[in-house]
């Protein structure tokens, strides 16, 4: 029931437990996090199960998503603007100056993104 008001109320609402008496809050929660040694009911309806004994680990869970997420969004922000980049280039120059591209110079082109678009995975990150 706390989970439902507070989800009422239009708040975020992380659940942490590990019997079987907390399967249901986990499962209603936005976020559900079973501790170590919970049982299978918890764990099954939670969306984190932690390996390890105390709560710094949901902070270094939380950090690490983060990290992740911030690295998929640097990436797809990348692949959309050197696409439309690479889309606009060519496409202006084969319609003003009537260009002729080979298709080996495509290729190079798209290896050449792809490259580049590689080392934004090892981007340092920060979290917010």
């Amino acid at each position: 029931r706390i989970v439902e008001a507070l989800q009422g109320r239009g708040r975020l609402v992380g659940m942490t437990g590990d019997g079987v008496n907390d399967a249901p809050a986990l499962k209603k929660a936005n976020v559900g996090i079973a501790v170590a040694g919970a049982t299978p009911a918890a764990k099954g309806a939670a969306d984190i199960i932690l390996t390890e004994e105390g709560i710094g680990t949901i902070i270094t869970a939380i950090s690490r998503s983060r990290m992740i997420f911030r690295r998929l969004e640097t990436y797809i922000l990348y692949r959309v603007c050197s696409s439309l980049l690479i889309l606009g280039f060519f496409f202006f120059a084969i319609v003003t100056m009537s260009f002729e591209i080979p298709t080996w110079v495509l290729v190079v082109v798209s290896i050449t993104n792809d490259v580049t678009a590689m080392f934004v995975s090892f981007d340092k990150v920060h979290t917010s």
